[in-house]
């Protein structure tokens, strides 16, 4: 990987994601959390607040930030994979228990707030992650899965009159760090928790399948929209694995990376790659094939940092890659 242009982000960077929509996949956003500074000297044990901001960029043969939008703080977002009434849409899920809807302004090519829906409770909750169910078809009304930090998995429908809350469930004991769909079969969700399980759960019967076969947190999944039954999980313990959701007992193939993985994202046209934040080891690049073991690719170490957030670009040069680091709030684009 070679590196293009960089970024300063100002505040602590934890997620980059591509528009995979023409003609708006010139298009990015970066997340940012940060922690209110501590002016108590350490005497207080009241909880700093969290703040946010997303980052709205274009990117040609120039780096240039379009928007900064003020919010609470981003753990992660993700754009519709579908236009919803002609609009690109973006999904963020916040430190602050909410789940927040923009639609992209074609003429400005500016966010603004659509929709939001507030998770209503004193506990102390933070959304971690979130995706939507249109990876493989397409949908007008999609929905959104939510996993948050105490252990929850929450579904919601989004209809032209909001967000609406369908179930939630209570899968793990630990921080939920990460939901996903089956982008295959929409009626199966993922999760993956600090309690190192990783479950799957029928969302029309409840039915849940549990596998411990990641030795520590499991952070990061996503299903690969090109192969049916194909799924990537990874996890703190340093691995990466592919699954074959049929049949959950065990792995197909497993690959140790180099350090521990926060995300992984398969490609969105050559669907037998895979790129990987590795945190303090920066980004990899593997190969997966049928009847081949995995193979890495590439690496990229210009963060010197933890890497939390990564992407592929989703036209036609689709080995341009997004990747931000957190404490050093550096934006890299890079080519593979």
């Amino acid at each position: 990987m070679q590196l293009v242009t960089t970024y300063d982000t100002v505040l602590c960077a934890d997620s980059v994601e591509w528009c995979p929509i023409a003609p708006f996949q010139r298009l990015f956003v970066c997340g940012n959390y940060q922690l209110e500074e501590d002016k108590s000297n350490g005497t207080s044990d009241a909880p700093r607040a969290r703040y946010g901001q997303i980052l709205l960029f274009e990117y040609q043969t120039e780096l240039h930030c379009l928007q900064t939008v003020k919010c609470a703080a981003v753990l992660d977002q993700k754009w519709c994979h579908n236009l919803l009434n002609d609009c690109p849409v973006l999904a963020v899920a916040t430190g602050h228990a909410t789940l927040n809807i923009y639609k992209l302004q074609e003429s400005k090519l500016h966010l603004w707030l659509s929709y939001t829906y507030s998770h209503s409770t004193e506990e102390d909750r933070m959304f971690l992650s979130v995706d939507w169910s249109t990876g493989k078809y397409h949908s007008k009304e999609p929905q959104l899965v939510v996993s948050d930090n105490l252990g929850m998995l929450h579904l919601f429908h989004l209809k032209e009159d909001g967000l609406k809350l369908i179930n939630s469930w209570k899968l793990h004991s630990y921080e939920a760090w990460i939901g996903a769909f089956d982008y295959w079969n929409t009626k199966c969700l993922f999760s993956g928790a600090d309690d190192s399980i990783f479950i799957q759960i029928n969302t029309e019967t409840a039915q849940q399948q549990k596998n411990t076969s990641h030795n520590c947190g499991v952070t990061s999944m996503h299903s690969n929209a090109g192969r049916e039954y194909t799924f990537a999980t990874g996890s703190y313990d340093e691995f990466v694995h592919i699954w074959d959701t049929r049949m959950l007992k065990a792995p197909r193939d497993s690959a140790k990376m180099p350090g521990p993985v926060w995300r992984v994202k398969w490609h969105p046209v050559n669907h037998n790659r895979l790129i990987t934040a590795c945190m303090a080891e920066g980004v990899s690049i593997v190969e997966f094939e049928e009847t081949k073991p995995i193979r890495f690719l590439s690496n990229f170490k210009e963060h010197n940092d933890i890497a939390y957030g990564v992407d592929w670009y989703h036209g036609q040069d689709a080995n341009l890659i997004a990747s931000c680091s957190f404490y050093n709030h550096l934006l890299c684009i890079s080519t593979y």
